[in-house]
């Protein structure tokens, strides 16, 4: 019916890039973050008691007066005490299959947002780095986390690689593994970690009722065990916004996502090869209402001064299509997971129904096949009946 019913593997190449300390999804980033379970329109938390004692701290935390956070660098200690300059050169042991590693212990505080950061280059194309995090859970158990810069992604020059971690409540030290399998020099440095003081969004959702340091998740349920928090800042299911900002990557998204570098109730992350059919950076705000809303069909209405641009907090997935006023117009992927279309001025009617086209050719395609298949057989039999009667 076009939804993807596994949240986790809908958006993993959004959450996933938020590395995990001992739970299985980094879930209390993306709390503490808020701005991308807002953009998705997640209106209500349910959490069972037992997990409650965790993210306690960030259910009651206040947004942020200014939504970018404040950087402490933390010192590196390399293990290797010969170490006399911030570069590390890694590659395949000449000789061996031995992978070359760098090891790092990090001392790090419970309850908190890290950022990780580095830079890497390598003169081949087919060169990859991984780093890893590793600690024990409370059962002993070896837990870790892999990011992996793949092929292609390291260039010649230097390129910035970052991601953001948080820490839970019953952290235990943490560790640090860089290493390659490949044959080719991967040349890194100013490999950094930092503590993100005020890591939390400033309100998007703005209503004169709501304003800089108050409460982002309000609880209006708790009972047998379960609490339901109500966001406050959580977006409509569908809304307009002001601004197009162009990025390359799914990195890109991340990385605005998690320094707080865009507003997504007024600006739109697209690619940039869509930027040319869109036409413009800049729209009039206008009224945006759901009208009819269920699995195959979502119906809109908008009205706008001039040329608008609307996002609908729905899962962007083959298939769908648009139309507005009965005109098939382009969906575009906005936020790395929604889908935006461009709306001209005036009174609107926005239609998204789900038409897989290859499921219907497929099922044309069988259809006539079964039907040729009758048609013959009835011929053969016909004719089989001929050639009783001629003898």
């Amino acid at each position: 019916n076009g939804f993807d019913p596994l949240m986790i593997n809908s958006f993993k190449k959004l959450v996933f890039q938020r590395l995990a300390l001992v739970e299985n999804c980094d879930w209390r980033t993306l709390l503490k973050n808020n701005l991308l379970i807002s953009s998705l329109n997640v209106k209500y938390l349910i959490i069972p008691d037992d997990s409650y004692a965790g993210i306690k701290e960030i259910l009651e935390g206040k947004a942020a007066i200014s939504p970018q956070p404040i950087k402490q660098k933390l010192a590196w200690r390399y293990l290797d005490k010969n170490q006399k300059s911030n570069e590390n050169v890694l590659k395949l042991k000449n000789n061996s299959n031995e992978i070359g590693s760098i090891k790092q212990a990090l001392m790090l505080k419970p309850n908190t947002t890290y950022v990780f950061s580095l830079e890497a280059k390598s003169q081949s194309p087919s060169s990859r780095l991984d780093y890893e995090f590793y600690t024990m859970d409370e059962k002993g158990k070896d837990v870790r986390e892999r990011v992996s810069i793949l092929p292609n992604e390291l260039s010649h020059s230097y390129k910035l690689f970052s991601n953001i971690l948080t820490t839970s409540k019953d952290f235990n030290n943490l560790y640090l593994r860089l290493y390659t399998s490949s044959k080719e020099p991967i040349t890194i440095r100013n490999i950094e970690l930092k503590e993100l003081v005020n890591y939390g969004p400033s309100f998007i959702a703005t209503t004169s009722k709501y304003k800089e340091e108050t409460p982002i998740y309000k609880e209006i349920f708790n009972s047998d065990g379960t609490r339901i928090f109500e966001n406050m800042n959580c977006l409509p299911k569908a809304y307009s916004i002001e601004n197009i900002k162009t990025v390359n990557s799914i990195k890109d998204i991340v990385d605005n996502y998690n320094y707080f570098k865009f507003n997504p109730s007024k600006t739109a992350l697209v690619y940039k090869e869509d930027l040319k059919k869109i036409g413009n950076l800049t729209f009039t705000s206008g009224e945006v209402k759901v009208r009819t809303y269920n699995d195959h069909k979502v119906i809109l209405d908008a009205n706008f001064k001039d040329s608008g641009f609307v996002v609908l907090a729905e899962q962007y997935y083959p298939g769908w299509r648009a139309l507005i006023d009965g005109k098939e117009t382009r969906i575009y992927q906005v936020n790395g997971i929604l889908r935006g279309v461009v709306v001209p001025k005036g009174k609107h009617s926005i239609v998204f129904e789900y038409f897989p086209i290859k499921i219907f050719s497929s099922i044309a395609i069988s259809g006539l096949t079964i039907i040729i298949c009758i048609c013959l057989l009835f011929i053969r039999t016909i004719n089989s009946k001929k050639l009783k009667q001629i003898e």
